[in-house]
C-alpha cells in the first residue's frame, strides 16, 4: 500500500511526473520561509490557548468551537493511504468545519482561494468524514494579514475565506494516483521543476 499526503495529492494535479517520482521517494525541494512556519505555530497556539481558557476567538462564528488543533487523520481508498494534518477542526450546530491558517500580505478572493486550495481543503474534509467527523458543512481559510508594525509588536488583521468542498474529486484523484503509482515509467512532466530538471540534464549532456 502506498501512503501519500494531502500535499502530494495536490501536487498530482500540477504534475503527474513529479507525483510518480514522489511515490519512488524522490521529492522536489520545498521552499517554505521560516517566518511562515513561525506564524503557523503561533496561530495554532493562539487557538489552543483561547479554547482552553474559554475565550472568544474573533474569527469564529458565535456557535462554533474548536475541537482539535494539528489533528492528524488518515484513511485508505483504492489501495492508497491518504494522510493529513488539519490546522484546526471546528464544530457548530449543523456539523464540522475544516480550518486552515494562512499568512499573507492580503486575503485571497474566492476565486483565487479555490484555485489554489480547493483540493487541499476537500481532502481534509474527506479525511474528516472517513474518520467519523460528519457531516462536514464547511471549509475555511483563515488569513492573518499584517497591517501595522510598531517598536515591539505587529498587528494582523484576520479574514475568513470559504472554499468549496468536492469529495468526489478527492476519490477521483486517489484513483488516478494509484494508476500513476503502478506505472513502470514516469508520465510526461508539465511543471517548472520538470522543465528545470530536463534543461539541466541537457546542459550536462552537452558538457560531456
Amino acid at each position: 500500500m502506498i501512503g501519500i499526503t494531502v500535499s502530494a495529492l495536490g501536487d498530482l494535479e500540477k504534475c503527474e511526473r513529479c507525483f510518480w517520482l514522489y511515490t519512488r521517494g524522490v521529492h522536489k525541494p520545498q521552499i517554505f520561509p521560516s517566518v511562515l512556519n513561525a506564524m503557523d505555530t503561533l496561530e495554532k497556539r493562539d487557538a489552543i490557548i483561547r479554547t482552553q481558557r474559554g475565550e472568544a476567538i474573533r474569527w469564529l462564528y458565535g456557535d462554533t468551537t474548536i475541537i482539535g488543533v494539528d489533528k492528524r487523520l488518515e484513511t485508505v481508498y483504492n489501495g492508497m493511504k491518504l494522510k493529513g494534518t488539519l490546522d484546526a477542526l471546528a464544530k457548530r450546530r449543523d456539523g464540522y468545519v475544516v480550518i486552515d491558517f494562512k499568512t499573507s500580505a492580503s486575503p485571497y478572493d474566492l476565486g483565487k482561494a479555490n484555485h489554489y486550495y480547493q483540493t487541499q481543503m476537500s481532502a481534509y474534509a474527506y479525511l474528516c468524514v472517513r474518520n467519523g467527523y460528519t457531516p462536514v458543512v464547511g471549509a475555511e481559510l483563515v488569513f492573518y494579514c499584517p497591517s501595522l508594525l510598531s517598536d515591539k509588536t505587529a498587528t494582523f488583521e484576520i479574514f475568513r475565506v470559504p472554499t468549496i468542498i468536492d469529495m468526489d474529486k478527492v476519490e477521483k484523484l486517489l484513483e488516478r494516483a494509484n494508476m500513476i503509482a503502478q506505472m513502470d515509467t514516469p508520465p510526461p512532466g508539465s511543471c517548472e521543476w520538470c522543465r528545470y530538471r530536463e534543461g539541466a540534464a541537457r546542459y550536462e549532456r552537452g558538457k560531456k
